[in-house]
């Protein structure tokens, strides 16, 4: 059964409970970050994904990481945020990565009413042309310092992983961005994360099929669908 939505969020259905919530509460205590994150602020759950649980925070949003294999340390996620913040800042919604030794939380605009980016938005042209524009600017920022984004985002590269293993073709009105959304006229990056190019000089066997495995699905998905290039 598909998982229900919250706005933008997808909404895993056991998700949201007591435990959830204590723990995420205890990451913030149990490391230092309620310095700078009041605890009694957190409010109603919004949803979870691969790597974060989201709650409300005053007017903003607040993404608790939740312990999974994907979940990355703070070093990363603002090395991320200030490549982001160099080479494709208007493109950012407003984003600040509260850190204390590894751990980290992101307090971010308030996306729910942002729209995944469908392909049916490629007839808009303003939307269009700013989304042309991102991977423009993206292609750059690969040749230049060997990183890409991850514009696909991980459940539209898994239902393209499906459709494709059982030789089906995505409906065209579930064909989005997962990491891409539209809000208003401005196209705005939803969950910052830059895939490293794969290299076996530097990356071990498995980071070096992940990677490879992930920007081929993300192109192939890009150039079936959206005729792009990323």
């Amino acid at each position: 059964m598909e998982k229900p939505f919250n706005g933008i969020f997808r909404i895993p259905e056991t998700t949201d409970t007591p435990e959830t919530r204590a723990r995420d509460l205890r990451y913030i205590t149990d490391n230092g970050l309620d310095s700078r994150i009041d605890p009694d602020g957190i409010g109603n759950f919004l949803g979870a994904g691969a790597q974060h649980t989201a709650y409300e925070y005053g007017t903003q949003v607040i993404k608790i990481p939740n312990g999974s294999a994907y979940v990355r340390n703070a070093s990363l996620m603002l090395a991320d945020q200030a490549l982001a913040e160099e080479h494709i800042p208007a493109f950012l919604p407003h984003r600040e990565i509260v850190s204390s030794g590894n751990a980290y939380t992101i307090v971010v605009d308030d996306l729910r009413q942002a729209e995944f980016f469908k392909v049916d938005f490629l007839e808009q042209d303003n939307l269009k042309t700013q989304l042309q524009d991102l991977l423009h600017r993206n292609q750059k920022l690969r040749n230049a310092k060997g990183y890409t984004l991850d514009l696909v985002g991980r459940n539209a590269a898994v239902q393209f992983r499906d459709y494709m293993m059982s030789r089906g073709e995505i409906p065209r009105e579930e064909l989005f961005l997962g990491n891409i959304v539209a809000i208003g006229e401005q196209v705005k990056i939803m969950d910052l994360e830059f895939m490293r190019l794969p290299n076996l000089g530097n990356d071990t066997l498995s980071r070096y099929i992940l990677n490879r495995t992930s920007i081929i699905i993300q192109r192939q998905f890009l150039k079936r669908y959206f005729e792009l290039d990323m």
